[in-house]
C-alpha cells in the first residue's frame, strides 16, 4: 500500500475483508476508496476455484469437487467430529507418486497447485465452516498430490493458514510419502508442525511393490532424515500404515515395521484399507485386523486403530481421484 501511495492501513482492513469476513468481491469491500479499488481490481487476480460438485457422508463429512481456472478439478474433504473441524487439502493435480493402493496415483500427474489454488481450499473450508456455526480447528495434507514434490507451494500455503487462519503448529499435519531431500527441507524451514510419513511397509522389497517411488528412496535413507526432523520438532513423527490382507498384514511385517521405528519418536496410524474401484485389494475383516495389531500389543509403540471418514462418498485415505460426480 506505502509503495502505491495509500495509507499502510489499508493493508489491514483488505485482510479483514478476505481472512476474518471472507469477502474476495472488491465492491463489497465499502470501507476502502475507490481508486484503492481500481489498482486491486487491475494488479491482483481475485479469482477463486468454483465447486462443481458436493457430497456428503453418512458421518457428515462434505467432500467439494474444486474446478480451478484451467478446468482442472481437484477434491478437498471437511471432515466433522465432535470438537474439531479437519481440512484435507489437495496440493497437486494427480500425483507422481503412482501407489498402487491410491485413487489419485491411478490418475498420474498433471500439474502442481499454485500457493493461491492451496489457499483458496483453506478459505472454502473456514468460510463454509463459519456458516455453519463453527470454526475450522486442523488442516491435513493429505488430499491429492505429494506436499513435499510441491515444496514451495505447500510451505507457504503452511505459514498461511498459521498466520490468518489461526491454525497453531499442533493442529497442521504435512504427509509425505517419504521424500528424503524434502523432510529434511522441512527440518530446516518449517519443523514447528507435525509431520506423517505414508510408510505402509518396513520390508523394502514390499513397500517398493506397493510405492514406486521407495525405488529411489530406500527405507534407511528415509530414516536418516526422519532423525534430522525429529531433532528439530517438538512432536512425534506420525506414520500411516494402511492394512492390507495378504499384502502387509503378516508376522514379518508386523516384526519389520516394530524394528525400524523402534528408535524413533513414533506413532501409528492404522488404516483399513479403503476399496478404489479398479484395483484388486481388498479390505481386511475385524478378525484380521486384530490379529495383526496384537503384534503390537507388548511393544512401547502408540498406535491407533484410524476409522476413515468419507468412505460413502469415496472420500477416505486413498479415494480421492478429483472426478466429477452427482452432487447430492
Amino acid at each position: 500500500m506505502g509503495e502505491r501511495g495509500f495509507p499502510k492501513f489499508r493493508a489491514s482492513q483488505i485482510l479483514d475483508w478476505v481472512y476474518d469476513k471472507f469477502v474476495v468481491d472488491i465492491s463489497q469491500m465499502s470501507n476502502l476508496p475507490d481508486g484503492l479499488k481500481k489498482v486491486l481490481a487491475s494488479e491482483l487476480s481475485w479469482e477463486m476455484p468454483t465447486v462443481s460438485t458436493e457430497q456428503k457422508a453418512d458421518d457428515g463429512s462434505l467432500k467439494v469437487a474444486l474446478e480451478l481456472a484451467d478446468k482442472g478439478i481437484i477434491e478437498s474433504v471437511l471432515i466433522t467430529a465432535a470438537h474439531r473441524m479437519t481440512l484435507c487439502v489437495s496440493t497437486q493435480v494427480g500425483c507422481k507418486m503412482g501407489c498402487k493402493f491410491c485413487a489419485t496415483g491411478k490418475l498420474g500427474f498433471v500439474r502442481d497447485l499454485t500457493s493461491a489454488e492451496i489457499v483458496a481450499q483453506i478459505f472454502w473450508a473456514a468460510k463454509t465452516c463459519q456458516e455453519q456455526g463453527k470454526r475450522l480447528s486442523n488442516l491435513v495434507y493429505m488430499g491429492m498430490g505429494e506436499p513435499l514434490d510441491n515444496y514451495d507451494a505447500t510451505l507457504f500455503s503452511v505459514r498461511m493458514a498459521k498466520k490468518f487462519f489461526g491454525l497453531g503448529a499442533k493442529r497442521i499435519v504435512v504427509s509425505t510419502c517419504g521424500l528424503p531431500a524434502g523432510i529434511l527441507k522441512l527440518a530446516n524451514d518449517e519443523p514447528n508442525l507435525k509431520l506423517a510419513i505414508s510408510l505402509h511397509s518396513a520390508v523394502e522389497k514390499q513397500r517398493r511393490e506397493l510405492m514406486p517411488m521407495a525405488e529411489k528412496h530406500s527405507l534407511p535413507e528415509l530414516k536418516k532424515a526422519l532423525f534430522t526432523f525429529a531433532k528439530n520438532s517438538p512432536f512425534k513423527i506420525t506414520f500411516e500404515y494402511i492394512l492390507i490382507p495378504n499384502i502387509n498384514m503378516d508376522k514379518t511385517s508386523a516384526r519389520a515395521l516394530i524394528s525400524y521405528l523402534g528408535d524413533l519418536p513414533a506413532k501409528i496410524n492404522f488404516i483399513s484399507y479403503n476399496k478404489v474401484d479398479g484395483l484388486d485389494f481388498v479390505s481386511p475383516n475385524e478378525k484380521e485386523i486384530a490379529k495383526f495389531c496384537a503384534n503390537f500389543a507388548c511393544t512401547s509403540l502408540r498406535f491407533t486403530l484410524r476409522n476413515s471418514q468419507g468412505s460413502g462418498v469415496q472420500a477416505a485415505c486413498g479415494q480421492l481421484a478429483g472426478s466429477k460426480r452427482t452432487k447430492k
